[in-house]
């Protein structure tokens, strides 16, 4: 299976190239034959990238360190959950995930679209093809995820420890759908672009694939923020690298056109008919719920101005006493620290038992983790995993910043009010924006 997912990346590479040759020539000479053509070879290009993504697998969950893709990012002693998702942790990975989405997504167009648009069609399967050429040339000619290493290490690497957590899991994927919906749209453009169509009838055939876009780029954007908070090194609620601001960048698009199509239906220019829609009135109800998420969200990052920070040092048993912005006194006992083995961990804990204006607000535990393999070999540095109490008004966030030799820890502790409100306005947003931006009901008539 394995050598059969190599050979269908240059499969996959050959018919998106003749995808993007007959679907540009027949769109140009009216050439149906070749037009039907190219479109098999998107849904061939498609069954290609899902059999070279079942190879990478394969090799992943048979632990072949010979591929240099498995011995980088994985180790013996990876739990199975995180070798589902050690497909897209490194770059050739997700350069083959991001593939499998994108020719998912374009063979949805092209059947979605059978015995619609079909002028634009040529240039529509044409554009999509270029991608996909972009994206399996750069995997076949550079970073190839089938790439062999000269000796077969006796284990591999491991996988970079904050990539292993259930909201790394979810993030990466979600933000690479978004990503390929957003494909679609733009090649429905290029599209009417070349074709002079300057009617607003191919904004309705991308409306929900640009709805589907925004969605994906509105999660990946809030479980982007969610990493970067529960991250202490980060410090956060952004981390500004390349493939977070594209989200960003993507998001604005997509709106872009969004409201474009809200705009052409308006003036009931949809179509080849004329349309009447049902009234406004839930479409103004989701702008509301919009605007009151942006709301909440910029006044959960006011609340950042009041945030209070503790740096403590603990021997068990030992006790502080804090106060919050809010002026509520807390109380933290140290219960000891305690070292145990977990899957392919080895994790130092302290345990601080917490009151409130002396009543108990339970327990808050930080770790250290450090990550090994198999073998009891570390594969990364230490990273650190904060305890989190969290209520609509503040979090309390602690962070172990260390253990000395005679046992005391040093413990940072964070009263950041309001942040809760951050994930409430997202999601209102995300609501929102859905409920506004829907397909309406329609009355086609004359």
């Amino acid at each position: 299976m394995i050598l059969v997912g190599e050979l269908s990346l240059w499969v996959a590479l050959l018919m998106a190239v003749w995808a993007a040759t007959v679907s540009f020539a027949g769109g140009a000479m009216g050439r149906r034959d070749l037009v039907a053509s190219g479109e098999r070879a998107i849904y061939a290009t498609l069954a290609m990238a899902v059999l070279a993504s079942a190879g990478l697998w394969t090799a992943i969950f048979a632990h072949d360190f010979s591929i240099k893709y498995v011995a980088s990012f994985t180790s013996a002693n990876l739990p199975r959950a995180y070798l589902i998702t050690a497909f897209w942790t490194g770059q050739a990975g997700s350069l083959l995930f991001w593939c499998l989405i994108l020719s998912i997504s374009s063979a949805l167009a092209l059947w979605a679209n059978g015995t619609h648009n079909r002028s634009l069609m040529p240039y529509v399967t044409g554009t999509l093809a270029i991608v996909l050429v972009f994206v399996l040339a750069a995997m076949c000619l550079g970073a190839n995820p089938y790439e062999r290493l000269d000796w077969i290490p006796p284990e591999g690497q491991g996988m970079n420890p904050q990539l292993q957590s259930l909201g790394a899991a979810m993030h990466l994927p979600i933000l690479y759908i978004g990503y390929a919906a957003t494909t679609i749209p733009f090649a429905f453009a290029i599209s009417a672009l070349l074709m002079r169509r300057l009617d607003a009838e191919w904004l309705g055939a991308v409306r929900r694939w640009a709805l589907v876009a925004w969605s994906f780029n509105t999660t990946a954007i809030l479980l982007g923020m969610w990493r970067a908070y529960v991250e202490p090194e980060w410090g956060g609620y952004w981390v500004w690298e390349p493939l977070r601001n594209a989200s960003l960048l993507l998001w604005l698009v997509n709106a872009a056109v969004l409201l474009s199509i809200l705009v052409q239906e308006k003036r009931g220019k949809l179509g080849k008919w004329n349309v009447t829609f049902v009234p406004s009135h839930r479409r103004r109800f989701g702008g509301y719920v919009a605007l009151t998420g942006i709301a909440l969200i910029f006044l959960a990052f006011a609340g950042l101005a009041f945030r209070k920070q503790y740096d403590l040092v603990f021997r068990a048993g030992d006790a502080h006493a804090l106060v919050d912005p809010l002026g509520h006194r807390w109380r933290f006992v140290s219960q000891g620290i305690s070292t145990y083995d977990v899957l392919n961990r080895q994790v130092t804990a302290v345990l601080l038992d917490v009151s409130r204006d002396g009543k108990s607000a339970g327990v808050i535990t930080s770790e250290k983790r450090q990550y090994v393999d198999s073998r009891g070999a570390p594969t990364s540095g230490p990273s650190t995993e904060p305890g989190i109490r969290s209520s609509f008004m503040e979090d309390v966030y602690v962070v172990l910043a260390g253990v000395r030799a005679d046992d005391t820890t040093e413990i940072r502790v964070k009263f950041n009010p309001l942040v809760r409100w951050v994930w409430l306005g997202g999601a209102l947003i995300a609501i929102g924006g859905l409920t506004a931006m829907w397909p309406p009901t329609e009355i086609a008539g004359t």
